[in-house]
């Protein structure tokens, strides 16, 4: 059984919590680096022109770049906010303390059968 001190003190956090404001994510601007060819070059071009980042309230920005090098320099200079790189590579700017995170978005490219 819930006490009249319980329901007050959740009624105090329910109206608290509606208080504070939400983080607009219609500002959120991500700038990816991508090599000019290739599947995710593809896939974020088909993402823009369906406009489902718009939709998701982000403002998705594609650099494109011809080499992997020059992603991987962007990032490292912070021209960009994230690429699609492998995890040796994030794994070795770590080991250097560099402050980078890998996210895996695919589990069937890049798999060596």
């Amino acid at each position: 059984m819930i006490s009249r001190r319980g329901t007050l003190r959740l009624a105090a956090l329910g109206t608290a919590a509606a208080l504070v404001p939400k983080p607009s994510f219609a500002t959120n601007r991500i700038r990816i680096g991508v090599l000019k060819f290739g599947t995710v070059s593809w896939a974020l071009d088909t993402l823009k022109h369906h406009k489902f980042d718009t939709a998701n309230g982000i403002d998705l920005e594609v650099v494109d770049f011809a080499g992997e090098d020059a992603t991987n320099v962007a990032l490292l200079a912070g021209a960009i906010d994230m690429i699609v790189s492998d995890w040796l590579w994030v794994s070795r700017q770590r080991s250097e303390g560099v402050d980078l995170t890998l996210v895996p978005y695919s589990t069937a490219v890049g798999r060596s059968w």
